[in-house]
Parts: C-alpha cells; structure tokens; sequence
C-alpha cells in the first residue's frame, strides 16, 4: 500500500534525518527530483513525520489492474523498493504487508526468477524469518487480500504484457486504478483528476492516507495513455500508465428451437458483443457437417443468411420453411457470430426432432349400467408413422381395445354410479408412444335387474316412467302402467272404466277402446263406436256431432249430407232409399 512505499522510502534517508541538498550545480542522483533545495524521489514518495530536515509528505500511488486470462496482472509502483536486511528488489510489487501495523522487518526477498512466462517470486518458509507470521497478507492483482499459510514455499507469478504497456486487458473488462494521497501536514483531503484515455476523465476529492479505488470498462480496443494526477500542496504532478486493450470474439448468449416432427422448424440465438457499440453480422448455416467444420475467421457465407445490428446484444431468427423434420432426427445447424473488426466466433446447435403422436378424438365420459360403452381412437403421426399397436393400461374389469382402436366396456349390474379411470397406450413403428387418460361417470339402467336409483319396483317407476305391472310396488299411479296405484297395497292395479284415469285402451279418461262407453266430443277416437254421438271425424280423428254439412254420410243420411235426417236434399244419381 502506499504508505507501506512511503515507509519504504524512509529508508533512503541518511542516519542523520538530513535529506541531500541539491541546485543547479549540484544535481541529485539517478531516480530523484530537486524539490526545494532537496533531493526526493521521482515516484513522489517522501519522508513522512514533521522533523526538522523533514517537509511535509505528499504522496500520489498509481495501481492498475488489468486480469488476462488464466495469469495475474501487475500493480504498478514505480521505483526500487528497499527492505531492511540490504535486499533491493526492482520487481514494481509491493509483495507483502504486515497486517498489524508491524515494520516491514526481517523480511528477506530471494532473487527474482525469471522464465518464458515472465517471472516468479518464491518464498521459502524454512530459510526465512517472518515477523508477525500470523498477520502476513500478499495481494492478488484485483486487489484482494489472500492469507498464506505459509505451509510450505509461497510465489508470486507474473505474466508481462507485450513490451512497452503497463498493462494488458480485453474489451468488456474492468480496470482499476487506485489513488492514495499521503499528507503529514494536517490537510484531511486531497483532489486528483484520473484521465482514462478515452475521452473520459473524472475529478475526485479523497481521504488523505486512504487508498480510493475508482473502476473504468473500456468497450473497444486500442493503446490507452491513462493518467492520475494531483494538485496537493506542497507538491503537484502527474503518473502515467500504457494500457493495451484487446478486442475479443462476440459470444452467444441464448439460443431457442420451436418446432418439431412434421413442422417447420424456427431458431433463434441472441448474440452479445464484449464490446459495448460494436456491430454484430451473424450468419447462418443450416446445415453443419462436423466433418466439415468451419472456420469462423475464415467463413464465406455461401450458404449463410447474414444480418448486421447495432448495439451489444441482438436476437436473430431463421426458419426452415421447406423442410418438414421426421421425428427422431438430430440434425446440427451453425452460425458465426462477427463484430465490425471481425472478431468471429462459431456456436453450433443442435436440432433434436423428437417424434410427435396426436390423439385426434375425445373419448365418451358417460356410460350406463348393462348397456355397451365403445369408443373409437383416431391419431395423427406428423411424420406419417403407422400405428403398430393398442393398449389398456389401466381400466376397469372387462374393458377391452382392439387391434383397429376401438374400446368396448359393458358395465355390470352394480357398477352404477361410479366413475372408474381409463389409460389407454398408441404405439408408432418408431417405438414413439402417445397416452391418453379419461373417466368414465356410469349411471344405473332400468333393466340392470338391481332395484336402485328411485325406482318403486325392480327396473320400474321413478326415473324408469310408468312401467310397473299389474302388483308391482308403486308410489303413486305415474309407476304403473295402468297410471293407477292402490292406496291400501300401494300397488298398481288394473284398469278400469271407473278409475278415472286413461289406462287400458281408452282413448279419453275411462271412455273409448272398445271396453268403455263412447267419449264425448272433442276426445280422440279411432272409430265412431268410440264416441257417444257415434261419430269420430275421418279426418281430425276426433269425437263430433253429425251434421248435414259435415261434408261425410253419417246419421241415417242416403247420400253425404243428403236424405234421412237431412230431408229431400238428395241431387240427380245420389243415392236414395
């Protein structure tokens, strides 16, 4: 941290407290400023407290993170850092701090090891002592602190980013920059101005002694200069990093298939660009031999639909009109995913076409007690797949399908009034199968032979009608066929001309049928002798009074409505008596 550094720096000072005195004939050393008649170092880092040789500290730190993939990036301090014990490390890490406030003493660094990669800063346990062992922290490049357990050896590894950058990034990631102003003057607060390099910058005001960390997103790639400066009293300038920032592939984000067997099949696949304003061509491919790959920097599309977008995420859909799938099919299509600085990427997708059987008929829900249920299945295969069998799966006792769909179930005698459930199973030739789930509500019969529902005798009256018999049990006439009821047996009786009901064969209420006295007008007849008045109208079939205009020979008329009763009213060739 920064006052770790500044500690550090105090290391410089001679025994004495005095500080070189420096002007224009005397300069100051490789590494350090002539500031007000003395020598301090470049990096700003000067000696803290308030001697008498001592000026008041200011002190700007500039860390900046940058996380490559699969490697750490650096903290950037400039300048040698010295510890107690005579080891001169030049590595621009400040490698550990003791956690509880302790000195940086008896901390010995081994040389640095350098490597392809970069390099590697090992620690061994055994040949070095560690004050406050248990409060040692080092820092990992995003600025977290991780404890070492010290079980064995410790490292730090560092990858260097191409030559000439302080830092190395991809578009899309976050960077860091750390501020820390370090005043012993008494000011509590101090203003920077952080410049990112992209035509923004940012001003702050900060906690003196207090590292304030501030994030930026670099959307496009390209060299950044970013710069951290302050104007704090006594002294003012600058630090500077290069950052390199990479552009990176487009990924996709989420991608849809609808569709199926015997459908045209739809895909659509959301692309996000790491960038924040990069354009994005996607191309399809419908079809994708893996045998074949494609290289998606390197991808003409032929056979490809392409479609530029602005922004940092776009959906894009493509149907497959002219091909109706089979079902059980795994057919693979691509697309290429390209920001406006051809970055490319492939994602292949795959089409799973499951097999699809329809049921097309509803089953029937209601039965009756003793008479045959039937119902017909009828299904539709998409892909034209034959039926190869039919099952029951579940079901009650007796029912039954057969090799073309049809179900049949006759209900017994007692099993009116529930409502069993039915599973029955289509197969196709493809071994792909369909089930279908209902429930049958049954109802009691009147000839189920089970005296049940409000019947007044076994399979007659109530819901049955008037259809009990001579002695059967009835509640009232409506339960008999004769419409007549007993009210001493409460049984039905026969019918009588003097029941005052229509039974029997009458034709009106105790009159007409042959067995009664005629009816009176207006009562249904079949023949005169059905009547009283001895005529039953050929044409209405209803009891009337004869007339001499009643167009038919009744009475003792010769001829229609002519002689007898009616007089000499009979013409030419009518016959007479």
């Amino acid at each position: 941290s920064g006052s770790d550094v500044c500690n550090a720096c105090a290391l410089y000072e001679p025994d004495d407290g005095t500080l070189p005195v420096c002007d224009d004939q005397t300069p100051c050393a490789a590494g350090h400023t002539c500031v007000n008649g003395t020598c301090r170092w470049d990096n700003w880092c000067f000696a803290p407290g308030t001697g008498p040789n001592k000026q008041p500290s200011a002190h700007v730190d500039l860390s900046i993170t940058g996380v490559e993939s699969g490697t750490l990036a650096k903290s950037d301090d400039p300048g040698e850092f010295v510890f107690s014990g005579g080891t001169t490390w030049t590595g621009n890490w400040s490698f550990a701090r003791n956690t509880d406030g302790g000195a940086i003493a008896n901390i010995e660094l081994p040389t640095a090891v350098e490597d392809a990669e970069g390099w590697k800063i090992c620690l061994d346990v055994n040949s070095n002592t560690l004050s406050g062992i248990n409060n040692w922290e080092y820092f990992k490049a995003d600025g977290d602190n991780v404890t070492l357990d010290f079980a064995n050896q410790v490292c730090l590894q560092y990858t260097p980013p191409p030559a000439g950058y302080d830092i190395f990034s991809n578009e899309g990631d976050i960077l860091t920059v750390c501020a820390y102003i370090g005043n012993d003057a008494g000011n509590s607060a101090g203003e920077i101005l952080l410049d990112w390099g992209d035509s923004s910058s940012e001003t702050h005001t900060i906690t003196a002694n207090v590292v304030t960390c501030y994030d930026h997103i670099y959307a496009e790639d390209g060299d950044y200069l970013i710069s951290l400066s302050s104007p704090e009293y006594p002294l003012s300038g600058s630090v500077t990093a290069n950052a390199l920032v990479n552009n990176v592939d487009p990924v996709v984000t989420s991608e849809v298939i609808e569709g199926g067997e015997g459908s045209p099949v739809t895909l659509v696949v959301q692309a996000q660009d790491q960038g924040a304003n990069d354009l994005l061509d996607i191309y399809w491919y419908q079809y994708y031999d893996p045998s074949h790959p494609i290289d998606p920097d390197n991808a003409p599309p032929a056979d490809a639909q392409a479609l530029g977008v602005s922004g940092g995420a776009q959906s894009i859909g493509f149907t497959y009109p002219d091909d109706i799938f089979p079902g059980g099919i795994a057919q693979k299509a691509a697309v290429v995913v390209c920001d406006d600085e051809d970055f490319c990427v492939l994602h292949v997708i795959e089409l799973d076409i499951a097999d699809v059987l329809n049921f097309t008929s509803t089953p029937g829900t209601s039965a009756i007690a003793n008479q045959q249920y039937s119902y017909q299945v009828g299904t539709f295969d998409p892909g034209d797949d034959s039926v190869a069998g039919y099952q029951v799966m579940s079901g009650p006792t007796g029912l039954t399908i057969s090799g073309t769909g049809l179900v049949t179930w006759t209900p017994g005698p007692g099993e009116g009034s529930t409502t069993p459930s039915v599973t029955i199973r289509v197969t196709d030739e493809d071994a792909n199968f369909a089930e279908q789930t209902w429930t049958i509500s049954v109802s009691a019969s009147c000839d189920d032979n089970v005296l049940n529902q409000d019947e007044s005798d076994t399979d007659c009256g109530g819901v049955c009608g008037s259809t009990c018999l001579f002695e059967d049990d009835c509640n009232d006439g409506d339960d008999c066929v004769s419409l007549s009821c007993s009210e001493n047996t409460d049984t039905c009786l026969m019918p009588t001309c003097e029941d005052s009901v229509q039974n029997g064969n009458e034709l009106g209420v105790d009159c007409g049928g042959g067995t009664c006295e005629g009816c009176d007008n207006g009562t249904s007849c079949n023949e005169n002798s059905d009547c009283a008045n001895d005529f039953c109208n050929p044409t209405t079939h209803v009891c009337a009074t004869p007339t001499c205009e009643d167009g038919f020979e009744n009475q003792d008329e010769t001829d229609t409505d002519c002689g007898g009763t009616c007089g000499a009213t009979c013409e030419v060739d009518e016959v007479c008596a």
